[in-house]
């Protein structure tokens, strides 16, 4: 197992359906109010076994399956990122979409990176995604 990375599964019977997987920067493994932690799990299978968002589903056209990937920061991690991007924070620059995918992609990339050799791939690489930086 990956120090920081971990496993868990829906508390039903059948206890592999659902998996959530966690990462952890290495800062946020002994202390969760630190650094940056990713999750991914099955968006739709919590909506219909214990959540009231049907409207997200209803969003996505019910599609057949629906998975999330959040990026949890914290204060420090987001003062830090404004900083960095010479960006005043302001009500307007948390509805700029470009600048949450960003955002977004450069946290995600603090912790989950890829390499060819020596070179560094970037998340924006693989999915096919323009944003600013």
């Amino acid at each position: 197992m990956l120090q920081g990375v971990t496993f868990d599964y829906s508390t039903t019977l059948s206890r592999l359906v659902h998996p959530t997987i966690t990462i952890r920067q290495k800062k946020a493994i002994t202390n969760k109010c630190d650094g940056i932690t990713i999750q991914a799990y099955d968006k739709k299978a919590e909506i219909e076994n214990k959540s009231n968002k049907q409207y997200i589903l209803d969003y996505y056209d019910n599609p057949k399956h629906l998975y999330r990937l959040e990026v949890r920061l914290h204060y420090q991690e987001l003062k830090d990122y404004f900083a960095h991007q010479y960006i005043v924070l302001t009500s307007e620059v948390v509805l700029d979409g470009d600048l949450l995918t960003d955002m977004f992609l450069y946290h995600l990339g603090a912790v989950v990176r890829f390499t060819r050799g020596r070179r560094k791939i970037l998340w924006q690489d693989l999915i096919g995604c323009n944003v600013m930086g």
